[in-house]
C-alpha cells in the first residue's frame, strides 16, 4: 500500500521466507545377493574367498540422490563402489547427496573376503629296512575354485628304522596362496627292522 494511511505513516519491512535443506535423507550399504547380510553391530560383511568380485553399493532414501564412497577416511570420493575379489579387507564409507538435502555420511564399514579351505594329501608307504630311501608320490590337493590351479609335490623321506610324516610343496598356478587356508591330511612313511 502507500505510505500515508490517513492518520497514520506506515513503514513497510518485507519479511524473508526461507527454506532450509531437509535432514529427512539416510544411506545404507547394500550387499550383493551372493554376500552374506550386513552384520549390523560390528558393520561387516563377510564373504569366503570364490574367486568373484564382491561389492556393497550404497542405498538412498531420497529417489535420485548421488551415492559417492570413500576407503580412505573421506579424503576423496569416487561414485565406484568398492570391490574385493581376493582375500583381504576393505574398510569403506558412504554418502548420499541430493538437492534440497543435506548430505549424510555414514561411516565404519568393512567389506571382508575370507580365504576358502582347501585340503593337501599324501600318501602313505612301508617297507623293510634296505638301506634306501622310502617314498611316495601321491599327493593332491582339494577345494580349489574351479579353473584356478595348484600343483603338490611329495616330498617326505624316511631311510632309517621309524615314521615321519610325507610332506609336500605347493606350487601355486593360477590359484593364489593368500586366497586359502590349508588342512593337511599327510600320509606316513614307515620303515621298519629288516627281516
Amino acid at each position: 500500500g502507500e505510505e500515508n494511511q490517513g492518520n497514520y505513516k506506515v513503514t513497510f519491512v518485507k519479511g524473508i521466507l526461507t527454506i532450509t535443506k531437509s535432514t529427512d535423507i539416510d544411506v545404507v550399504p547394500e550387499p550383493g545377493d551372493d554376500a552374506e547380510k550386513m552384520d549390523a553391530e560390528s558393520k561387516s560383511i563377510t564373504v569366503v574367498y570364490d574367486g568373484k568380485p564382491h561389492t556393497v553399493k550404497g542405498k538412498a532414501t531420497v529417489a535420485g540422490a548421488k551415492i559417492e564412497y570413500s576407503t580412505n577416511g573421506g579424503s576423496t570420493w569416487s561414485e565406484i563402489a568398492p570391490v574385493r575379489t581376493d582375500a583381504g579387507s576393505v574398510s569403506f564409507s558412504i554418502r548420499a547427496s541430493a538437492d534440497n538435502y543435506e548430505t549424510v555420511t555414514k561411516s565404519g564399514y568393512t567389506l571382508t573376503v575370507t580365504p576358502k579351505d582347501a585340503t593337501v594329501k599324501t600318501g602313505s608307504a612301508t617297507k623293510p629296512y634296505d638301506g634306501t630311501a622310502l617314498t611316495n608320490d601321491e599327493a593332491s590337493i582339494e577345494g580349489l575354485v574351479t579353473g584356478e590351479t595348484a600343483t603338490v609335490t611329495a616330498n617326505g623321506s624316511q631311510t632309517a628304522v621309524g615314521s615321519s610324516e610325507n610332506g609336500y610343496s605347493i606350487a601355486w598356478g593360477t590359484a593364489k596362496e593368500g586366497n586359502y587356508t590349508i588342512t593337511e591330511e599327510l600320509g606316513t612313511l614307515t620303515v621298519t627292522e629288516a627281516e
